[in-house]
C-alpha cells in the first residue's frame, strides 16, 4: 500500500511539474499580441515608447503627488470626505491606501518605461543627435521621478550629515525585480549624474519635451535641496538670465503654454 502511495505522489508531482513548465514557458500569440523584440522596430516606434512616458509622468504630477504633500504641511484641516487623505493628514497611512500606492506606482511606471526607451535604443541605428535626444528625454524624466519621490517618501537630503538613512529603490533598467531602498546620498547622486547627462546632451529647443533648459533647472532644484546653495543659484541664474523665460500674468488657468513655464507636461 506505502509502495503504492510513492508512486501515486510521484506520478502526481511529475505531472503537476509539466503543467507548470507549460505555463511557465508559454510563448503568448494570437492577434493584438505584440512580443517586446516586436514592438520597437524603427524610430517612430521608439518616439510613441517615449510619448507614453510623458503621458504616464503627467499623471504622476496632475496634482495627486502635490496633494499628499500639501497635506503633510502646516495649517490644513481634517479632509472630511476621503479616507485616504485622513490618513496622510494624520500621518497614519497603512498598506490599502490606494492614493498613496497609485502615486508611487505611476512614479515608478515612468521610470520603466524611460528605461526600456534607453534599453531598445541600442538596437536601433539613429543618428547621433536622435540617440542624443531620446536618451537626454529618458533620463531626466527618469531623475525627475526619483527627485519627487525620494523627497516624498524618504528622510529629507542633510547637508551637513552624512545622509546614510534609507531612501527609495533606485532603478536604473527596465526590470519588474524588487531592488532595495539605496541611501539617500546614493539616489541624490543618481539624480546629478541623471540631469547633468540631459544637461549636456538634450538641445536647448525640443518642441514640448525636455530641453537642456528644463534640465538647468531640474539641476537648480536638486542642488537646492541639498543645500548646495551656490550650485542652486549658479543653475537658477542661468536659467533666469537666458531670456527665454518671463514672469507673465496671473492668469495661470487659462488655456496654452505659459511663458513662465521652463517645463510642462502638455
Amino acid at each position: 500500500m506505502k509502495q503504492l502511495q510513492k508512486i501515486v505522489f510521484a506520478l502526481a508531482g511529475v505531472i503537476l511539474f509539466s503543467s507548470c513548465e507549460k505555463i511557465l514557458y508559454y510563448e503568448p500569440e494570437g492577434p493584438g499580441i505584440i512580443l517586446e523584440d516586436e514592438a520597437i522596430k524603427n524610430e517612430d516606434d521608439l518616439q510613441q515608447l517615449l510619448n507614453s512616458v510623458y503621458d504616464v509622468q503627467a499623471n504622476f504630477l496632475g496634482g495627486q503627488n502635490q496633494n499628499l504633500s500639501e497635506l503633510l504641511a502646516d495649517n490644513l484641516i481634517l479632509p472630511n470626505n476621503q479616507d485616504d487623505y485622513q490618513q496622510v493628514w494624520r500621518r497614519g497611512t497603512n498598506f490599502f491606501n490606494g492614493t498613496i500606492e497609485g502615486v508611487y506606482a505611476d512614479a515608478y511606471r515612468s521610470i520603466y518605461r524611460s528605461n526600456v526607451v534607453i534599453k531598445d535604443m541600442q538596437r536601433l541605428s539613429l543618428s547621433d543627435a536622435s540617440a542624443k535626444r531620446f536618451e537626454g528625454e529618458s533620463r531626466f524624466i527618469r531623475a525627475m521621478n526619483h527627485f519627487a519621490i525620494v523627497r516624498q517618501f524618504a528622510i529629507p537630503y542633510d547637508s551637513r550629515g552624512v545622509n546614510n538613512q534609507l531612501g527609495i529603490g533606485l532603478k536604473t533598467a527596465p526590470t519588474f525585480e524588487a531592488v532595495l531602498r539605496s541611501p539617500v546620498e546614493a539616489v541624490y547622486a543618481q539624480i546629478l549624474i541623471d540631469l547633468k547627462w540631459a544637461e549636456a546632451n538634450l538641445p536647448e529647443d525640443n518642441g514640448v519635451y525636455a530641453n537642456a533648459w528644463a534640465a538647468k533647472a531640474m539641476l537648480a532644484k536638486d542642488y537646492l535641496e541639498q543645500g548646495n546653495w551656490q550650485m542652486a543659484y549658479d543653475y537658477a541664474d542661468e536659467v533666469i538670465n537666458s531670456g527665454r523665460y518671463s514672469l507673465g500674468d496671473l492668469d495661470r488657468f487659462s488655456p496654452g503654454s505659459h511663458p513662465e513655464a521652463i517645463f510642462e507636461l502638455v
